[in-house]
């Protein structure tokens, strides 16, 4: 089969890799569509890998077209998407169905070869059947909706019983993650205050149809004007970035909601100051991590796939659609527009495997 390896950092190959043989429990997949994570873009050309030569690519769907012995609820010709995570199942986390938090995990992508290839074998228990009016390239796209779902049940804007509109919120960050965040908030209360927050001007007119203000910051410097001029209910980062994560705290009004979510891409320290507005403003900040799959109700998942079905699209936020042999430069040019080198703007890029 075809697939894209990372020999060594900034090292990316196309080669045709052997199949093994098939576990009894496993189900071998044709990838047909696989999504490009930022993640992917650190692992291969800044940070690193935890092994080489690794196969990346954890955001995948596709069809089944052999299975294990043992396999009892997958037929070949399914289509599914993969919950890349693979928990111990002997943790105490485990114990407790909450699989993101394992203490001994493995990970499609990263910990092990993932989804730049033609074909994986998957265990049974990651696999996630596709209702029919799912298209791949949504399915492909379920694992980074459900961890905005998730992060947007831990500060209760998921609609479930409530008919209230919340108060006013920003999103930090109109990479996908955020722009996931504000159609679903438009979908789930049409009269939402919504704003987002970006350097960018290409994501932040994608972000225009969804959101009551575009706020665009030119220089790190205007992050100190924006408290004077605004103040949010729910503030939710999604960038990473250190200086937001601080600047979630001047954002909030008295009393209000701050949602960590990206990934901190970078140290961050506290003033006095800081701490003493936290407190004064009387403000609740929450973290939040990866999804929940198979574990208490409700399934971030199956939540996932039911939104797409009521209208979510994140295939509305792709940009590119691009061939396992234009990975490697694509990343590579990811890259080198995060290192200020090169103007390659984009939201979401999707591999057709």
């Amino acid at each position: 089969m075809k697939a894209v390896v990372l020999k060594g950092n900034k090292k990316l190959s196309i080669i045709n890799k052997k199949l093994n043989d098939l576990d009894n429990n496993y189900c071998r997949i044709k990838i047909e569509n696989t999504g490009v994570c930022s993640s992917d873009i650190q692992r291969s050309h800044d940070k690193g890998a935890y092994f080489y030569p690794l196969i990346m690519g954890h955001e995948m769907a596709g069809r089944i077209t052999d299975i294990g012995k043992d396999i009892k609820n997958y037929c070949i010709g399914d289509r599914i998407t993969v919950f890349p995570l693979l928990p111990c199942f002997n943790c105490l986390s485990c114990d407790s169905k909450m699989y993101a938090r394992c203490d001994d995990y493995s990970y499609f992508g990263s910990r092990q070869d993932g989804g730049y290839a033609e074909y994986l074998d998957v265990p049974e228990w990651n696999l996630m059947k596709l209702p029919d009016d799912v298209l791949f390239e949504d399915a492909a796209l379920i694992e980074p909706l459900s961890v905005v779902v998730h992060g947007l049940k831990r500060i209760n804007l998921i609609k479930s019983n409530k008919k209230n509109t919340p108060g006013s919120t920003v999103i930090i960050g109109a990479g996908f993650l955020g722009l996931l965040a504000v159609q679903i908030l438009r979908k789930q209360y049409p009269d939402i205050d919504l704003s987002i927050i970006d350097r960018n001007s290409f994501k932040l007119d994608i972000a225009d149809k969804y959101v009551n203000n575009k706020i665009k910051l030119d220089t790190i410097n205007q992050w100190s004007n924006l408290s004077s001029k605004y103040s949010f209910q729910n503030v939710i980062e999604a960038t990473g970035n250190p200086v937001a994560f601080k600047h979630t705290i001047s954002l909030a009004m008295h009393g209000g909601n701050i949602l960590w979510m990206g990934n901190i891409t970078g140290s961050l320290t506290f003033s006095k100051d800081l701490v003493s507005m936290i407190l004064r403003k009387e403000l609740s900040i929450l973290g939040t991590w990866n999804s929940k799959y198979k574990s208490q109700k409700p399934d971030d998942w199956k939540q996932s796939i039911n939104l797409i079905q009521s209208g979510i699209r994140p295939s509305e936020l792709i940009t590119h659609r691009i061939t396992l042999d234009e990975l490697p430069n694509t990343l590579k040019d990811l890259y080198c527009h995060k290192q200020g080198k090169k103007s390659f703007n984009s939201v979401k890029i999707i591999v057709n495997n």
